[in-house]
């Protein structure tokens, strides 16, 4: 494999992804996690 050309037009990106059924925007990032219980020794 190797490497043709990059694209770089935001609009020519999301009309291939489009094109190839694949999403357009990126993933919600997930929710932050909470500390570590104390119970479990961490301090």
């Amino acid at each position: 494999m190797r490497i043709v050309s990059f694209i770089t037009k935001g609009e020519t990106i999301r009309k291939i992804l489009e094109a190839v059924d694949l999403p357009t925007e990126p993933p919600r990032p997930a929710p932050a996690r909470p500390p570590p219980r104390e119970s479990l020794g961490f301090s």
